[in-house]
């Protein structure tokens, strides 16, 4: 059996882990149902609001899966059965894109690609691949921006898809931010292209600033500013820390390979 049939065989078994965990561990909690209403009302009454009538208030994190979500609605499909498909298409495509990204790398062996076995493995990973909420998007969002900088520097389709990534979760900014910079860093001396590429950005960054100005009259959502009045919300992201590595306490461990991959 050749490598490239090797190959094949292995991604497919891959992706039907990936169906079948993320299948098996399917459910939606509570939190989904705010973006599912909101996209309901702007659906219905065009307005991004909590109730239908009221002022636009931004009670949801994350614009562009209550957008797909309104979308899916429109065209007669259950909100949770919608979020389920869109989720676990991403979660595929964040492995698909993982798996092509692996191989441009290491050509040479399949043991990079094999790691990705363990994504679908993951309970948590392969249950927020559902979920309703924009999580498996937003994860897919990611790994492809980073890969797309990675392997095609200032071009026209990194451009766009760190554009689309600003518009899903409010946390996207300090990604985005991040692989600029990275790509800056990639030929410092081409800051010229650089700044061609990152215009689409900062547009679409500037024009999604001005729009929730002009609705909300406040660039976060009413959950950042509700969630840091009080002094004991800023440490939680400790309890949550905490939290995660007991349930993964193998997680530093990772941080060893990152002087490996700087070296190579």
């Amino acid at each position: 059996m050749t490598q490239d049939t090797t190959s094949k065989l292995l991604l497919l078994a891959l992706i039907s882990l990936a169906l079948l965990q993320a299948w098996t561990h399917r459910f939606v909690q509570d939190d989904a149902f705010i973006s599912f209403r909101y996209a309901r009302n702007l659906l219905e009454h065009g307005t991004l609001s909590f109730n239908a009538g009221e002022p636009p208030v931004q009670g949801y994190s994350n614009f562009a899966w209550v957008l797909l979500i309104a979308a899916a609605m429109a065209l007669g499909a259950d909100p949770v059965w919608a979020s389920w498909v869109l989720g676990v298409a991403s979660f595929v495509g964040n492995l698909l894109v993982g798996w092509v990204w692996l191989k441009r790398l290491y050509p040479q062996t399949l043991l990079p690609r094999l790691l990705l076995f363990l994504i679908p493995l993951n309970v948590s990973c392969a249950a927020y691949a559902t979920g309703g909420l924009s999580t498996s998007f937003f994860a897919f969002g990611v790994v492809g921006s980073c890969a797309l900088v990675q392997l095609r520097p200032k071009h026209w389709s990194s451009a766009a898809a760190l554009s689309v990534l600003l518009l899903v979760r409010p946390e996207a900014t300090l990604v985005v931010s991040i692989l600029t910079a990275a790509s800056l860093l990639q030929a410092p001396r081409q800051w010229r292209s650089w700044l061609r590429w990152l215009t689409p950005i900062l547009a679409t960054a500037a024009l999604y600033a001005a729009f929730k100005l002009w609705t909300f009259g406040a660039l976060l959502p009413n959950t950042a500013h509700a969630k840091s009045i009080f002094v004991p919300y800023f440490s939680s992201g400790g309890s949550y820390l905490a939290a995660f590595l007991g349930d993964y306490p193998y997680a530093p461990l990772l941080l060893l390979s990152l002087p490996l991959a700087l070296w190579d």
